[in-house]
This record gives structure tokens, C-alpha cells and sequence, in this order.
């Protein structure tokens, strides 16, 4: 896997890694306060030893529903959530996931199915056993990103600042950096 970066909340400043002279201390911010200080950004994710992607999958989804998942799992998890698809039914306005290996409450209560152990040619008995990729393909089904739907139903995104004091609370998600924390 190659480098991966986000951009700063507050500043839209992209997160350089430190193979970069642009490296600087960042923070994943956290609700309540308590952020984690990463001094020299990897590119790989982690910050003050935490993984971003196992973070959000923790304080977005229940103990309960995490309780028998490892690190990676979790990481997955995580990745789905902040730059997955999900899919809305054109017909009559459905929100299905594909495999994801475990639901957030806030999308539990927006009524989202979430088609666990299911791939893309499982078939789908409330569509009368036509598969994922069917009804993607005959324009059934809509994909959307996923986190057009977290954004609206009390969801923890990821957010960075450069500033120590930075509150959570006051300030967008971070948006994925295009130059992957790297390039110029």
C-alpha cells in the first residue's frame, strides 16, 4: 500500500509525511478533547500510535458489534466508512451496504440494510435473488459515497488540525489529501 493522507479541518493544509521537509506535529482530534499528537505523520495512517481508520471504526460502531473483531478488521471497517460506497435503491429510496462487517448505530436508525457476508453476486432475497451487481448494472441501484450519508446522522468523522487546541467539536470532517501526504 502507498502513502495515504488527509488535510487538516481547520486549514484544508494537506498532512505531509515525514519523508517530506512539509512534516509537521499534527493532532487527530478527538470528541470531548484529549487528542492524539502525532510528531512525525508515517503516511501510513497511524497517529501517537493509533490507527485513523481503527479510531473511527471504534468511535463510530457499538463494543458489542466490535467485540469479536481484531485490529485489521476494524481498519477495514473503518476504511469502508470513510471512503466506501453504499447504494440507494432509484425505486423506492433503500440505503443497502454490501459486507459490512458491522453497522453503525447511526445508521441503523437511518434505516440502512447492511447485507453482512453477502459479496456482490450473493443473491439478494428481497430483490427476488438478483445479486448486488445486477441491480447496479440495470441502474436499480445508485452508488453513493458513504460519507455523504454518515454526515447527516450523528456520526464521528476524522478530523486533523495542526493546533493543539483545536476542538472537535467546531470544525468539519478532514477531507483526504490528493497529494497522498507526499507529493508536491
Amino acid at each position: 500500500m502507498g502513502f495515504f493522507s488527509w488535510k487538516t479541518a481547520d486549514t484544508e493544509e494537506s498532512i505531509y509525511n515525514c519523508y517530506t521537509d512539509e512534516c509537521r506535529t499534527v493532532y487527530l482530534l478527538q470528541p470531548g478533547g484529549d487528542n492524539i499528537e502525532e510528531t512525525s505523520y508515517g503516511g501510513y495512517g497511524e497517529f501517537g500510535g493509533k490507527d485513523a481508520y481503527e479510531w473511527l471504526a471504534e468511535n463510530n460502531i457499538s463494543k458489542e458489534e466490535l467485540a469479536d473483531s481484531d485490529e485489521d478488521d476494524r481498519r477495514m471497517l473503518g476504511i469502508a466508512l470513510d471512503i466506501g460506497s453504499y447504494y440507494v435503491d432509484t425505486e423506492d429510496g433503500s440505503k443497502w451496504f454490501i459486507n459490512l462487517m458491522a453497522e453503525p448505530d447511526a445508521l441503523k436508525q437511518e434505516g440502512v440494510h447492511n447485507l453482512k457476508n453477502h459479496t456482490y453476486i450473493t443473491p439478494i432475497k428481497e430483490y427476488a435473488g438478483k445479486n448486488a451487481n445486477q441491480l447496479i448494472t440495470s441502474g436499480r441501484w445508485e452508488e453513493r459515497p458513504t460519507q455523504e450519508l454518515l454526515a447527516s446522522c450523528g456520526y464521528n468523522p476524522l478530523k486533523f488540525s495542526f493546533d493543539k487546541n483545536a476542538r472537535y467539536e467546531d470544525l468539519p470532517a478532514s477531507k483526504i489529501c490528493e497529494k497522498q501526504g507526499f507529493f508536491e
